[in-house]
């Protein structure tokens, strides 16, 4: 939503050249690649990918998942491991 597009852009406009910029993206395979698409827009360097809280879909479906969201950008993605 807007109030991610916004937080992402003003740490990377306060930040730019300072630090790196790694933006947060979770949720459904569609939220994550719609977020690791507007950080990446907006100039950030990669995103920390949080997998979902609830994994019903096994190891399979997170496998899948991180896929997606990663083929989705150029730039990098830190897969957060999160213990059941």
């Amino acid at each position: 939503g807007p109030e991610y597009s916004q937080v992402v852009k003003t740490a990377v406009d306060t930040c730019r050249g300072k630090v790196p910029i790694i933006a947060g993206a979770g949720g459904p395979t569609r939220t994550a690649i719609a977020h690791a698409q507007e950080a990446e827009r907006l100039g950030a360097h990669g995103i920390l990918l949080l997998p979902h809280y609830l994994t019903e879909a096994g190891q399979e479906g997170l496998i899948e998942h991180v896929a997606q969201v990663c083929n989705s950008v150029k730039f990098g993605v830190i897969v957060y491991n999160r213990d059941r």
